[in-house]
């Protein structure tokens, strides 16, 4: 067996290298490979704002409570989501009038949007229910590249 040359090793070393990277970016171009792209900002939620647009019972109180709900670090805040990604906002409504109410419709403020409620508005709540649960789930915005921002979110009863 003959002794390969220095040239000659270092021929071979090239070829295999070239091969390499052209069987990479052939892999790369088919998407069988994957490059890692760069983390996405976070979208940091430090307060959520619950305005109720209600009228008042015999007694002088909302018919759910306080008009305005402030959610902040009690509430499990701030938080973080990614741009475009959900967030669920439970909130506790009771009835605390003589008669049932609907919860009609709820409205986020830009930059976010609303994506669904559970239960399905409009919904009612029936009289002397002090635990009736409303989740509203809110997207995140997806053009911003992260932030911190405040939710602000209307519930419109009658």
């Amino acid at each position: 067996m003959r002794k390969l040359g220095r040239r000659e090793w270092w021929a071979i070393v090239d070829g295999i290298a070239v091969a390499v990277v052209v069987s990479l970016l052939v892999l790369i171009g088919i998407g069988y490979l994957v490059l890692p792209s760069p983390a996405a900002a976070k979208v940091t939620v430090t307060g959520i704002t619950v305005q109720i647009n209600q009228g008042s019972t015999s007694h002088g109180t909302g018919w759910f409570g306080p008009s305005t709900r402030n959610l902040t670090v009690q509430d499990g805040l701030p938080t973080q989501v990614g741009p475009g990604q959900v967030l669920a906002l439970s909130l506790i409504l009771p009835n605390m009038d003589d008669v049932n109410h609907t919860i009609v419709s709820a409205v986020v403020a830009a930059p976010f949007s609303l994506d669904k409620t559970a239960p399905t508005l409009p919904a009612m709540v029936v009289t002397g229910n002090d635990d009736w649960l409303l989740v509203v789930t809110v997207v995140a915005p997806s053009g911003s590249g992260g932030g911190t921002y405040s939710i602000s979110l209307t519930l419109n009863a009658e």
